[in-house]
């Protein structure tokens, strides 16, 4: 199994212990089972060297929290299920970063050294069923590659 998968499953795993997520995918999945949903995909690897024996390996992964709101975006005045949304969202997201932080080595995982504060953007995503509240969250795990000569 490649660095990168091994990272992303053992983000899934935590991810998928919480009990604010429903359903987690590992890709971009447009029609989710169940609210709120969670996808972690692989976004970037950035690499540079740190000895000539090591290199660092920087790995981003993108994880998009889902609830819906409708077939539209809804109006400022509908505020039952947007605020229902931006709360669910909230809740999730806020135990998604919690856990990263608690576990910032990803205990369990032999190629992770530690991952980044992670970064957040909230907006919303079109999906299968209509419009959904959505929050983006970027984590950078490190990564060192030992090179053998």
């Amino acid at each position: 199994m490649s660095v990168s998968s091994s990272i992303k499953d053992t983000l899934i795993e935590k991810i998928n212990a919480l009990s604010s997520t429903q359903t987690v995918y590992g890709y971009h999945r447009n029609n989710p089972t169940g609210f709120p949903a969670v996808t972690v995909v692989a976004n970037n690897m950035d690499g540079e060297f740190t000895s000539t024996a090591e290199n660092r390996r920087s790995y981003s992964y993108e994880m998009l929290v889902m609830y819906p709101v409708g077939k539209d975006i809804p109006e400022i005045d509908n505020l039952p299920i947007n605020e229902k949304a931006e709360n669910v969202i909230s809740e999730t997201v806020e135990d998604i970063i919690d856990a990263l932080d608690d576990d910032f080595s990803l205990t369990g995982n032999a190629n992770a050294l530690f991952s980044q504060a992670a970064d957040a953007s909230w907006g919303f995503v079109d999906y299968e069923g209509g419009i959904a509240k959505a929050c983006r969250i970027t984590v950078v795990v490190e990564s060192d590659y030992n090179v053998t000569t």
